[in-house]
């Protein structure tokens, strides 16, 4: 899945990310534009479509609660061995460009978010093993820190905040199609109400501004 990938300054992924301006926080002005990804590698996404194909077709409305917790975890689980195994191989991992690099990142926190009922420490039940859960963590933190090492530390700090939002919204929007991977997981509605305006919650299609309605006439 990642070695078949480009990701040095061809990567093909960084021709659909959105420019995000950066406030000036001393002025209070607006300062420079900056591209971040606003969506996963489409490998990813095809992965985990695939995943929620598969469960919809052995029946997933009768599987217990605890089936599908085991089945997420050994997901996350496979996903965390694949890009272990990439950050490791140096003569792949030393060809990651920086605009890459700011994807393989985007992409990590964006599995974490999808699989956060395996992930979260708050979501552990009391007989499941913290070993096991300690284990994950480590193995994402690993991951991540290798990843960061390729990006500008200071433009990591500016942007990072931009990122988070972005995966945040691109987790709304997939809650439809990746629905399945994410019933265990916290309400949607409540990132909803983070006062995100309704037109960010389109999927594909661009949609016009929202039009304000006609005032109710009185009888």
């Amino acid at each position: 899945m990642l070695s078949n990938t480009h990701w040095d300054e061809t990567n093909v992924q960084t021709l659909v990310w959105e420019e995000v301006t950066i406030q000036d926080p001393v002025q209070g002005q607006e300062g420079n534009k900056m591209r971040l990804p606003s969506q996963p590698s489409t490998t990813i996404m095809n992965c985990l479509f695939n995943a929620c194909q598969e469960i919809n077709r052995v029946g997933s409305p009768t599987l217990h609660e605890n089936v599908i917790k085991d089945l997420y975890t050994q997901i996350f689980i496979k996903f965390l061995d694949l890009y272990t195994q990439f950050v490791s191989d140096t003569a792949q991992f030393t060809n990651v460009s920086e605009k890459s690099a700011i994807q393989l990142l985007y992409d990590i926190k964006f599995l974490k978010k999808i699989f956060e009922s395996c992930w979260s420490s708050n979501m552990v039940d009391v007989e499941d093993d913290i070993q096991a859960y300690k284990q994950r963590e480590q193995m994402a933190n690993q991951i991540l820190e290798a990843i960061r090492l390729k990006i500008d530390p200071i433009d990591f700090e500016i942007f990072k905040p931009f990122l988070d939002k972005n995966v945040e919204r691109h987790y709304t929007r997939s809650s439809i199609m990746l629905g399945l991977l994410i019933q265990l997981n916290p309400k949607i509605t409540d990132i909803r109400r983070k006062g995100v305006a309704l037109q960010d919650y389109h999927n594909i299609l661009a949609v016009a501004p929202q039009a304000a309605r006609f005032t109710l006439l009185p009888i």
